[in-house]
C-alpha cells in the first residue's frame, strides 16, 4: 500500500494520507482498519499513547474512538491545520489560521467535547505556509 504523508504513527497503529483518503493502519498485522475520504488532503492526525483513541483533521473532524468513527463537520472546526497534545485525553487543534474561523480548540475525547480556547488571527490575510507558530 502506498501512502504519501505520515499523519501520526505507534509502535502499532499509523495515519497515513495519500491524496484525499486518510488510513488508520496496523502496522503490527499489515491490514488497513479503516480508511475516510476527505476533500483536499487530510492536514493532521494523532493518535493516544494508549492507542484508544485517534483523531485527524482536514476539511472536517474524524474521530476513532472504540473502533468506530464519528465526524465533526461544523464550520468553526473545520480545517484543522495542526494538533498538539495537551494532557493524556485532551489535544488542541489549530483551526484553519488563514480564515475568519482562525481559533485554538480544546477537545476532550473521553468526553468528546470542544472547548474554544482563544481566537487566532496571527497569519489571517497572509500567504500560506506549512510551518505556523502556535
Amino acid at each position: 500500500m502506498k501512502f504519501t504523508k505520515v499523519l501520526a504513527k505507534t509502535n502499532r497503529y499509523a495515519l497515513y494520507t495519500a491524496y484525499e483518503d486518510v488510513f488508520f493502519y496496523d502496522e503490527l498485522h499489515k491490514i488497513e482498519i479503516w480508511r475516510r475520504t476527505m476533500f483536499g488532503e487530510a492536514a493532521c492526525g494523532f493518535i493516544s499513547a494508549s492507542t484508544d483513541w485517534a483523531i485527524v483533521g482536514g476539511e472536517y473532524l474524524l474521530l476513532w474512538k472504540n473502533n468506530q468513527l464519528k465526524e465533526f463537520n461544523k464550520p468553526e472546526l473545520c480545517w484543522c491545520h495542526c494538533i498538539r497534545q495537551t494532557d493524556t485525553n485532551e489535544v488542541e487543534l489549530l483551526i484553519d489560521p488563514w480564515s475568519k474561523h482562525a481559533a485554538i480548540w480544546k477537545f476532550n475525547s473521553a468526553a468528546e467535547t470542544f472547548e474554544k480556547l482563544r481566537d487566532f488571527k496571527k497569519y489571517l490575510n497572509k500567504p500560506y505556509t506549512d510551518t505556523v507558530v502556535w
